[in-house]
């Protein structure tokens, strides 16, 4: 079974680039342009991991992860931040 990923950046192009990666590795991939969106298809859908940006405007990487920690504490584990931030 092919895993399912989430990619959630605020930067069409650099989620596009992610999924093309991941997808000619095998997985199946959904992407999120904000975290608003991100949690909506979390809510919808099963996922094996997710590809976080840390840094977007309206809700956070970190704050799209202690959402989904409060309503579904046993996905923690399957978070990976990412950022183009120099900070």
């Amino acid at each position: 079974m092919k895993p399912r990923i989430l990619v959630i950046d605020d930067e069409i192009q650099v989620s596009g680039l992610m999924s093309d990666v991941l997808e000619t590795q095998g997985a199946v991939i959904d992407r999120a342009n904000s975290g608003f969106e991100a949690i909506r298809q979390i809510q919808n859908n099963t996922y094996d991991l997710f590809i976080c940006d840390q840094h977007m405007p309206g809700l956070s990487g970190e704050n799209v992860y202690w959402s989904v920690n409060l309503e579904n504490p046993e996905l923690r584990h399957r978070f990976l931040f990412v950022t183009a931030s120099a900070d």
